[in-house]
């Protein structure tokens, strides 16, 4: 029968390490056995507590790497494997990150400005001579806009995936507040999120729909115009103008963004 504390009597002395962090912390050991075990200790050891959970209460293992080692010449498998397991301080890696309560407005920004670059010419007129701008003639026109990413954790990602799921191409059908921001009604775009499941709670393993996620989500902002505004050069004079179909509906629709704030998942 295949436990721990055997797999532990063979810790290695090479191999040990720790690595602290302002995030959190990890160790890593390393252990032998033979190679028809490892796939069993390995099975063992992922999210089992560290060899000496006295002294380092609250971590567990989070990954395994299997090796061969004293593979003999003519041999069809390794006499050994060498198994290095990582772990983590799940305590203080709850304690650090940001839970459901958490709003929006706590995430960290990432604001950019920029500006999109249109060609322009035709319902234009050139002012020293008063000539219509020809079609072999073409000026271009930036027109300001910013993209916005806000950044944070969750422990409710199974419930934030719907709603973005939901939103995805939308535009806020109201003024909407980011950082103290506020962007105008149908200028503000929801292009969607990143999720990247971390799992560094202890409760992930009784409850996994509350595992935890580092989560990004992305808006695009319109200066100027609305999203449902497009540039006409055959217009007088050139400007923007609205797209609607034969039931009135526009390209973009507008949605409430309120179910986008993780406070609210």
């Amino acid at each position: 029968m295949t436990v721990l504390s055997d797999l532990y009597a063979e810790r290695q002395v090479e191999g040990y390490g720790e690595n602290h962090t302002s995030g959190g912390s990890s160790l890593t050991e390393r252990y032998l056995c033979e190679w028809a075990d490892r796939l069993t200790y390995k099975s063992l050891l992922i999210g089992a507590a560290l060899s000496d959970s006295s002294s380092y209460p609250g971590w567990a293992c989070t990954g395994v790497n299997i090796a061969p080692r004293g593979w003999e010449t003519g041999e069809t498998t390794p006499n050994k494997a060498e198994l290095t397991a990582t772990y983590q301080d799940r305590t203080s890696a709850a304690a650090s990150g940001a839970t459901n309560s958490v709003a929006l407005s706590d995430w960290a920004e990432h604001w950019e400005g920029g500006g999109e670059a249109i060609t322009v010419g035709r319902g234009f007129k050139w002012l020293i001579d008063n000539k219509s701008v020809g079609n072999d003639q073409s000026g271009v026109k930036v027109f300001p806009h910013a993209t916005i990413t806000l950044t944070g954790n969750t422990a409710k990602a199974q419930v934030g995936k719907g709603n973005v799921l939901a939103k995805i191409g939308t535009i806020n059908n109201a003024a909407y507040t980011i950082k103290g921001v506020s962007y105008a009604e149908n200028t503000l775009l929801f292009q969607g999120a990143d999720f990247q499941e971390t799992r560094n709670v202890a409760s992930d393993t009784v409850n996994p729909s509350d595992h935890r996620a580092q989560v990004t989500i992305k808006f695009s902002v319109r200066v100027g115009a609305t999203w449902n505004e497009f540039w006409r050069e055959d217009i007088d004079p050139p400007g923007w103008d609205e797209m609607v179909d034969s039931a009135g509906n526009q390209p973009y629709d507008p949605a409430t963004f309120s179910d986008l704030d993780p406070k609210n998942w």
